[in-house]
């Protein structure tokens, strides 16, 4: 991070915006409580957004540990789910999580060029 960007924002920003992603709401969201938030303009675009994490370290700081919080918060609802003590569509929790939080089935291996793998055995010392 090679300069402070230093966004204006409202004094308390940093509590309101941690606790729109602790309601597991999505950078889209954040950027939309940032506009309404700043002193200076009444946009937030992604492209800024993106600038401020880059180049204010405060910031960041705030942003990823936001992202946490909405990780958990979808987290916990997937473990209500599957306790049948909350309802929703098994398949919206499975994408959300997949899309938002990179979450996959399974990860897969290939080689160079997406092609197989090239495992050589070896007998005993003298083949290495």
């Amino acid at each position: 991070m090679t300069k402070k960007a230093a966004p204006l924002f409202q004094e308390d920003w940093k509590a309101l915006v941690l606790e729109e992603y602790r309601e597991g709401n999505s950078d889209a969201a954040v950027r939309s409580l940032l506009a309404e938030l700043r002193l200076d303009a009444d946009t937030c675009s992604a492209n800024l957004f993106n600038r401020w994490l880059e180049e204010d370290a405060e910031f960041a700081d705030v942003i990823n540990h936001g992202r946490q919080l909405a990780e958990a918060w979808w987290t916990n609802l997937g473990k209500e789910v599957a306790a049948g003590r909350a309802k929703t569509t098994p398949a919206v929790w499975i994408f959300t999580m997949k899309n938002r939080f990179n979450w996959v089935d399974k990860k897969e291996l290939s080689g160079s060029d997406g092609g197989a793998i090239k495992i050589e055995i070896f007998q005993d010392e003298e083949d290495v």
